[in-house]
C-alpha cells in the first residue's frame, strides 16, 4: 500500500476518507481538516505541550500545532507542562472556526519532542522530524503488509510505540483508528465487530486469565506487542483466546522499531526489520545503523548476543550490576525466576546500602500462592532459592523478596527502578 506523506497529508486525502472511529461512528477527513485548521490558526506559539486523552483530538492537535509553526512537546505523563502553552482535549473542542491555507511542512526539521520517563524516572528529551517518522512508517508497512482493518489499542498514544503503531501508521495507511484507549479486556473485546489490528503490550497480553476464547469473527487479524519482551509462558493463553501469536516489536523512543519476532519457540531470536543493521561491541552493547536514526552507528544501552538467525536480548546495560566485584545480570536472574513452575513474573534490583543486596519482586501463579500461604514468607523464600540452585550461582541469589499481584510498571509496561525500590522501603 502507498502511504500518505506526513508533510503533505492535506494534499493527499479526499473528504470522504475515514480517519478515526469514535463510539462506532466514523470521523471523516473533511471534519479533520476543519478541526486542524482551528488549531493551526492559533498564533504566537513556538513550543507547546500536547496532552489529549482522545486519540483523534491528539492527532488534530499534533497537525494543528505543526502547521501553526510550533514545536510539539509530548510528555510521558501529565506533569511536564513547562512550556508557553498546553493544548488539551478542551482546546480542540472549543477552538473557534477558522480557515487555513495548508502548505507542505518541512520533513527534516526536528519538530516533535518526546519526553520519556526512562527506567530511573528522569525525563529525557528525544526529538524527531516528520522525515524520520515517515521512513519508519514505510519500513513497517513494507515489512508487515497488513490488510485493511480498524485499529484498536490498549496502549496510550503519547508513548512512542503507541504514537507510531496506533496513530501515525493507521493515519498514513488508510486504516481508521479507534479513538478510545481500552483498559479492561471485557470493554475492548465487546467492541471487536470488524476486522481488527490490535496494538497492545505485555501489561495487557500477559493478563488474559479468565477471558473466554473469542470466536473467529472477533479475533484480531494481527496483534502487536512492545514495551518489554512477552513472557513465553503467556503465549499459549494469548493464542488460544485471541487466535494468533503477537508480533513483538523491539525498539525504543530513541531508535524507533528495530526488530520483530513471533515466539514459536522459547528464546526465539529477534530479527531486524528491513534496512536496519545491528552489531555488538566488545561489551555486547548494541550498535545500530538505521535510516531513521541520524548516527552512523548509534550506541544503544541494550545488551545483545548475535546469532545466525538474528540476536538475543540480554537486558539493558544498566541491568548489569556488580556485587563484591562480580558482574551480575539482573535480567538473567529474572529469566531464571520466570522459568520456575510457580512463578508468573519477576523483577530484580540491587538495593543500595552499606551492604548491597539483590532483591526480587515475584508474581506467583495459583500453585505458588498456595505454597506461599502454606509455608509462610521465610520458608517460601528458601524454597525459591533452592529451586534456583541449578541455574544461579550463590552470589546471584536474591536475598530479599516481595510478593505482588503485578510488577509495578509505567505506561506500556516498562518498569522503573524507583517503583521497585519503593516496595522495599527505599
Amino acid at each position: 500500500m502507498i502511504l500518505r506523506s506526513l508533510h503533505t497529508i492535506f494534499n493527499d486525502l479526499s473528504d470522504e476518507a475515514i480517519i478515526a472511529i469514535r463510539n462506532g461512528q466514523p470521523l471523516f477527513f473533511s471534519k479533520f481538516r476543519n478541526d486542524v485548521a482551528r488549531i493551526a490558526a492559533i498564533s504566537n506559539i513556538e513550543r507547546t505541550t500536547l496532552i489529549c486523552e482522545d486519540s483523534y483530538h491528539f492527532l488534530v492537535g499534533l497537525f494543528g500545532l505543526l502547521h501553526a509553526g510550533a514545536e510539539v512537546v509530548i510528555p510521558a505523563n501529565k506533569t511536564l507542562q513547562a512550556f508557553d502553552k498546553v493544548i488539551t482535549d478542551k482546546d480542540i473542542t472549543t477552538a473557534k472556526t477558522a480557515k487555513f491555507d495548508f502548505q507542505p511542512l518541512n520533513p527534516e526539521k526536528p519538530c516533535v519532542h518526546f519526553y520519556t520517563s526512562g527506567s530511573t524516572g528522569e525525563p529525557k528529551c528525544i526529538s524527531k522530524s516528520l522525515g524520520q517518522l515517515q521512513r519508519e512508517l514505510i519500513i513497517l508497512e513494507d515489512h508487515f503488509s497488513l490488510n485493511s482493518a480498524n485499529v484498536f489499542a490498549t496502549v496510550p498514544h503519547h508513548h512512542f510505540y503507541g504514537f507510531i503503531f496506533r496513530l501515525l501508521w493507521p493515519f498514513v495507511s488508510h486504516r481508521p483508528f479507534d479513538t478510545q484507549n481500552y483498559g479492561p479486556w471485557e470493554q475492548l473485546l465487546s467492541a471487536l465487530h470488524t476486522p481488527t489490528i490490535l496494538i497492545s503490550s505485555p501489561a495487557h497480553l500477559s493478563r488474559l486469565a479468565g477471558i473466554p476464547e473469542l470466536t473467529a469473527k472477533s479475533q484480531p487479524l494481527v496483534i502487536f506487542s512492545a514495551g518489554a519482551p512477552l513472557p513465553f509462558n503467556a503465549l499459549p493463553n494469548i493464542q488460544n483466546i485471541l487466535g494468533s501469536l503477537p508480533h513483538e516489536i523491539f525498539g525504543s523512543t530513541e531508535t524507533g522499531a528495530i526488530a520483530t519476532r513471533q515466539q514459536f519457540q522459547e528464546q526465539q531470536p529477534w530479527q531486524t526489520l528491513p534496512g536496519i543493521k545491528v552489531k555488538q561491541d566488545s561489551e555486547q552493547r548494541m550498535l545500530l545503523h538505521s535510516p531513521y536514526v541520524p548516527s552512523e552507528w548509534f550506541p544503544s544501552e541494550d545488551m545483545i548476543e548475535m546469532t545466525p538467525e538474528g540476536f538475543h536480548f540480554l537486558g539493558r546495560a544498566d541491568s548489569i550490576v556488580k556485587v563484591e566485584g562480580r558482574r551480575i545480570s539482573l535480567t538473567r536472574i529474572e529469566q531464571c525466576l520466570c522459568k520456575l513452575d510457580i512463578v508468573q513474573d519477576a523483577a530484580t534490583i540491587l538495593l543500595p546500602g552499606d551492604i548491597e543486596r539483590l532483591a526480587s519482586v515475584v508474581v506467583l501463579n495459583e500453585s505458588g500462592k498456595d505454597q506461599l500461604q502454606s509455608l509462610g514468607k521465610f520458608r517460601f523464600g528458601k524454597l525459591l532459592r533452592k529451586q534456583l540452585e541449578d541455574t544461579l550461582e550463590l552470589y546471584e541469589m536474591p536475598r530479599m523478596w516481595r510478593y505482588a499481584e503485578t510488577i509495578p510498571s509505567h505506561g506500556i509496561g516498562k518498569r522503573r527502578a524507583a517503583d521497585l525500590y519503593a516496595l522495599f522501603g527505599k
